[in-house]
């Protein structure tokens, strides 16, 4: 076959491939021109997701009426400076590709009017063909409506989604696009219904927050970072305040959407001890640095990037957010679980009144129920029967109050009022001798006791491990752990990095590791179930981790055998001494897991419980 060039519509509609693969696509470039039009106002509507019909009205400058055939050809753009010089672009558009790509396969109407024309101008375009043009009646700005997309292209037709999931693909990218201008208002509306209103002028956080989830401005973290030519802002969630997927991670470069797996990765490595390998954080970083750092023309959709110094970003993003996280200090993501809060409620059968005397059961269930909370101040005493009430409820109160069990009321060692010098309060008990309760200012706090002392034995032998102040307790007699051959392979060949943190083994024939000590700081651990763990992690990770993410799951997971169990008694002291540690230690709020350590019950949460409010 000779060669031959191609007709001017089947070039533009191969073109229109690269540029308009779907609605979202297409509503992308009209709304970019709409902003780099210096628009205050911007307002989209769409039809069944965009597949029937696109709207995008802007108070922007406007196209002059003499201009508006040539905007419709391709690579016509006012866009690129005099020099054409594309790394001093600073607009979201500038390869001219969109209005003639879209044009070649839809039904476009053009109608635009700059503030010094009397009245404005219309084009209309299908598919490729100048159907009409004359005069408009419209304000200053511009309205492009997009119409049967690919309708004469059955083969590209058959291939959009359900008018659904197009619809969540337009509202996504809507959604990114406001992030970046706070300052302009924008208005979305689908099948006639109004999906969200915005304001102008806005600060980034209220925008990010109304956009993303609003709850996220209680439990995110602001940040701000600057490290020479280059700056990080913008909104990260607490690591308790997390997803099943990584779809709430929005991620901007000098005011453009972009999806870039080096900035992924970066927000992947600063959570990553921090957060369970399946949750994700919630999150809108804007990156702005020198346009001769970033090459922007990757792909016509101008979705990626490339950097020049890619490592200088990852470790400002990973820096920025590890730093603004550990201001963070012992914050956790509040309140509490909607549906654990609704189980507090008395349910029907409690609440209904019965006339019946109380059963033996129900009796027992009263009186072991002051076993829940307990305390090491006083030595509870052995078993006793308590007196058996006698009909009445004055009766079975009275009797309560006589029973041997110790109270867990106050500390009497401390005042009420010393309660408000404590963000975290002044523990007053433990329910089920797992979980501590504690009194604050404006409510009742409940920590889960090894969750958040698993965090603080973390934070310290990474302290610890910076410092080079790693002290070992070696064991009286040493202890021999029986693995697998292979298991013990691995486990060897780190023996010398577990001897830094103060862990010291070595090889006990072909299938056990013999431990002689074990880290001062883990006190009484379990040294057999550490061991299997280790070398669990090590066979897990050795090969697809960073060495600083290798050696901090080493760390959780040693943390984790060195830290107060579950069902452990503490004394009040004890139970305040972890209050205040937990107050001073940067994600005392999350566990090694990204589990919160803490929930709080505030004051009118209480009083909805028993329907004061």
């Amino acid at each position: 076959m000779s060669i031959r060039r191609l007709p001017e519509d089947v070039i533009n509609r191969i073109a229109a491939g690269e540029v308009v693969e779907r609605p979202a696509s297409a509503l992308k470039e009209l709304v970019e021109n709409a902003i780099d039009a210096q628009s205050t106002r911007i307002l989209i509507r769409l039809l069944k997701g965009g597949l029937d019909g696109i709207e995008v009205i802007d108070n922007g400058i406007g196209i002059p009426a003499d201009e508006m055939r040539l905007a419709l050809e391709r690579h016509a753009t006012s866009k690129l400076p005099d020099n054409d010089a594309i790394e001093a672009v600073t607009t979201l558009g500038f390869r001219g590709e969109a209005l003639p790509s879209i044009a070649s396969v839809a039904r476009l109407t053009l109608e635009s009017r700059t503030a010094d024309s009397d009245s404005g101008w219309k084009i209309i375009v299908d598919n490729g063909h100048s159907e009409k043009e004359g005069i408009a009646p419209l304000p200053k700005g511009t309205r492009i409506k997009v119409d049967s997309l690919f309708a004469r292209i059955p083969a590209r037709r058959k291939f959009m989604r359900s008018a659904k999931s197009e619809y969540m693909a337009c509202h996504d990218i809507v959604r990114r696009l406001a992030m970046t201008r706070p300052d302009i208002a924008f208005s979305l509306e689908h099948d006639g219904r109004r999906i969200f209103s915005l304001n102008g002028g806005e600060s980034r956080q209220r925008r990010v927050a109304a956009l993303i989830d609003r709850t996220l401005k209680d439990n995110s973290v602001a940040v701000e970072y600057q490290r020479d030519q280059m700056q990080l802002e913008g909104v990260a969630s607490l690591p308790t305040f997390h997803r099943g997927l990584a779809d709430h991670q929005y991620l901007f470069v000098n005011g453009r959407p972009v999806k870039d797996r080096l900035l992924i990765g970066s927000v992947r490595a600063a959570y990553h001890d921090l957060l369970a390998k399946d949750r994700h954080p919630v999150l809108a970083l804007f990156l702005t640095l020198p346009n001769s750092d970033v090459d922007i023309n990757v792909h016509p959709a101008k979705g990626e990037v490339r950097f020049r110094d890619s490592q200088a970003v990852r470790s400002l993003i990973v820096g920025a957010l590890r730093e603004s996280l550990d201001l963070s200090g012992f914050r956790s993501a509040q309140p509490a679980d909607v549906q654990a809060m609704g189980k507090w409620q008395k349910s029907s059968e409690l609440a209904a009144p019965s006339k019946a005397v109380p059963s033996h059961e129900s009796r027992q269930s009263l009186s072991d129920s002051g076993l829940l909370f307990k305390s090491r101040t006083i030595e509870a005493p052995k078993a006793t029967s308590i007196p058996t009430p006698q009909g009445t409820a004055s009766d079975l109160w009275s009797a309560a109050t006589k029973s041997p069990l110790p109270p867990m009321g106050r500390n009497s060692a401390t005042d009420s009022s010393e309660q408000s010098d404590f963000p975290l309060g002044l523990a007053r008990g433990q329910i089920a001798a797992t979980y501590i309760i504690a009194e604050s200012k404006d409510g009742l706090v409940i920590v889960d006791q090894h969750a958040a002392h698993e965090r603080l034995v973390m934070e310290r032998m990474r302290r610890a491990l910076q410092n080079g102040q790693v002290t070992s307790q070696r064991l009286l007699m040493p202890d021999v752990v029986e693995m697998d051959e292979v298991s013990c392979d691995l486990f060897e060949q780190r023996q010398d990095e577990f001897a830094a943190m103060g862990l010291e083994t070595e090889r006990f024939g072909h299938e056990a590791i013999l431990v002689r000590a074990t880290p001062a700081m883990l006190g009484n651990c379990e040294v057999k179930a550490m061991i299997k763990d280790l070398a669990a992690e090590i066979a897990a990770y050795d090969q697809s981790l960073l060495l600083k993410e290798k050696f901090d799951h080493i760390v959780a997971t040693m943390a984790c055998h060195g830290s107060v169990r579950a069902g452990r008694l503490l004394s009040i002291a004890e139970m305040n001494a972890l209050l205040r540690e937990m107050e001073i230690t940067p994600h005392s709020g999350q566990c090694n897991h990204g589990r919160p350590t803490w929930v709080k019950l505030g004051h009118k949460d209480i009083e909805k419980l028993f329907g004061r409010s």
